[in-house]
């Protein structure tokens, strides 16, 4: 049996997050305002693309402008592109580069066959610590409502 530390125990656990929404949004099963209520709590946010789209970049587009319409504030927060399915481009054919004004980053991965996977864990592990890193630290106030 493998021993995880903490750390590893907690990016595992955002991992399977992640992967569930993703799911739940593919199937459509997912409560629109109940999840971005969800999301207001994160400190960073990850725009899931899928490369079969007949144009992903508007996909990416509808994504950012729908969080807008939510909340401003919620779309500033610190984010990252990334496009999935990369198995079903074809063979040789480049990533496409969105224009994704303002995105942290661009990974391109495959869930079927576990392209970039490992990578996009390791950077949204980092991400995450960056953001939180830069958060101001609370006020008295905000010490005693915890």
């Amino acid at each position: 049996d493998a021993v995880w530390t903490k750390s590893e125990r907690r990016a595992r656990r955002l991992w399977h997050a992640v992967q569930i929404v993703a799911n739940r949004i593919h199937a459509g099963t997912v409560d629109v305002p109940c999840f971005l209520q969800h999301v207001e709590r994160r400190r960073v946010l990850a725009f899931l693309v899928p490369l079969d789209a007949p144009d992903p970049q508007a996909v990416y587009d509808q994504l950012r402008g729908e969080v807008r319409q939510y909340s401003a504030t919620l779309a500033e927060r610190p984010h990252v592109v990334v496009l999935t399915k990369r198995d079903l481009l074809p063979e040789g054919d480049d990533v496409p580069v969105l224009t994704a004004p303002g995105a942290d980053r661009q990974l391109a991965i495959s869930s079927a066959s576990g392209t970039g996977l490992e990578e996009l864990k390791e950077y949204l592990w980092r991400f995450v610590a960056d953001a939180k890193a830069k958060e101001p630290p609370p006020s008295d106030d905000e010490w005693l409502e915890e």
